[in-house]
C-alpha cells in the first residue's frame, strides 16, 4: 500500500519547484545572467532529487528491491510497466544530468542547462503516471 501522504508531499514539492522555475523565466537570451543560471540550476536539481525520492517510494512500496544506481530506478519502473520505454529513457538522461549538477556543477555549460530546462518537463509526465498507478492501487 502506498503512503499517499508521503507521495502527495513529493508531488507538491515538485510542482512548487516547477512553478518557481517558470517564474525565473530562464531563456537562451538570459542564461548568462548568474542569477538566472544558478537559481534555475538549483531548482532543477531539486526537481530531480524529489523525482528520485518519488521513484524510490514506488519501488520500495512494491518491494522490488533497491537499485544500486539512480538510473536503474527508471529502468526498473520501465520494466515493471510503471512508465513506458520512452519516458524511462528520458528520466534516465535527466538523472545523468542531475549527477552533473551534484558532482560537476563548476563545469556546467550554459547550453547544457538550457537543454535540461527543456527536457525536465518529462518529470511532469512521470508525476501523472504515478498518480494513475496510485489511484489504480487504491481501487484494488
Amino acid at each position: 500500500m502506498y503512503d499517499i501522504e508521503r507521495i502527495n508531499k513529493m508531488v507538491r514539492d515538485i510542482e512548487m519547484y516547477f512553478s518557481e522555475l517558470k517564474s525565473i523565466g530562464l531563456t537562451e537570451e538570459n542564461i548568462n545572467s548568474p542569477e538566472k543560471f544558478f537559481s534555475s540550476s538549483m531548482i532543477m536539481f531539486g526537481i530531480l532529487n524529489r523525482t528520485l525520492d518519488l521513484a524510490q517510494e514506488i519501488i520500495a512500496k512494491n518491494e522490488w528491491g533497491m537499485p544500486s544506481a539512480y538510473e536503474e530506478y527508471f529502468e526498473m519502473l520501465g520494466g515493471k510497466g510503471i512508465v513506458d520505454k520512452n519516458l524511462s529513457d528520458e528520466l534516465k538522461r535527466l538523472v545523468k544530468d542531475r549527477n552533473l549538477f551534484a558532482h560537476e556543477y563548476y563545469n556546467m555549460e550554459r547550453k547544457k542547462v538550457i537543454s535540461i530546462s527543456k527536457r525536465i518537463y518529462f518529470v511532469k509526465d512521470f508525476i501523472e503516471r504515478v498518480k494513475q498507478v496510485v489511484k489504480k492501487n487504491e481501487k484494488a
